[in-house]
């Protein structure tokens, strides 16, 4: 097995989370995006909300994630994305297969 990262963001609706999870994946930062919709229960500034959100959950290898996420807080619309990674066991043709999407052009 060999150790890739999942990094998971909630978006507002489907058509931001596509947007951006198809932007980060051109850019060779992510391999690929799964995106569902999820029940969201949060407090934000003092006030309880419960929201419909769409959740993302994107492979990528370590060495693109600081890279990832300053990308995806500088297209993100919340003031505060919720963005969450951690490291993954995969088989290693998988883990070699997200390594090689997000490696950029010499």
């Amino acid at each position: 097995m060999k150790t890739i990262l999942e990094v998971q963001v909630t978006f507002p609706d489907e058509t931001k989370a596509r947007e951006i999870c198809n932007q980060v994946i051109v850019e060779k930062l992510a391999a690929c995006a799964n995106i569902f919709p999820v029940q969201s229960r949060y407090i934000w500034k003092e006030n309880f909300l419960e929201e419909t959100e769409y959740a993302a959950l994107l492979k990528t290898d370590p060495e693109a994630l600081v890279a990832l996420t300053d990308r995806i807080k500088t297209l993100h619309p919340y003031e505060v994305p919720a963005i969450t990674c951690w490291h993954a066991q995969a088989i290693p043709e998988y883990a070699e297969w997200v390594y090689e999407c997000c490696r950029k052009p010499d």
